[in-house]
């Protein structure tokens, strides 16, 4: 998986970080496969790094579920 976030701001990070997430949620709810949705959580844990580098926390994202 190849991504290039080096040119996003912190707000565009947010937003791809909420949309991957809830695609997950949904993948899971649905009863996918662990290894189908390796991907996106690999993502999401990239996402989470540089958003926690620019000075945000996911945890802190209204969005997310408990």
């Amino acid at each position: 998986m190849e991504t290039n976030f080096e040119n996003l701001d912190s707000v565009a990070l947010k937003v791809l970080y909420e949309k991957h997430l809830q695609e997950l949620s949904n993948a899971l709810l649905k009863g996918a496969e662990w290894k189908d949705v390796q991907d996106k959580r690999v993502l999401l844990i990239e996402l989470s790094k540089r958003i926690h580098r620019s000075g945000n926390s996911p945890a802190e994202y209204p969005n997310r579920p408990e």
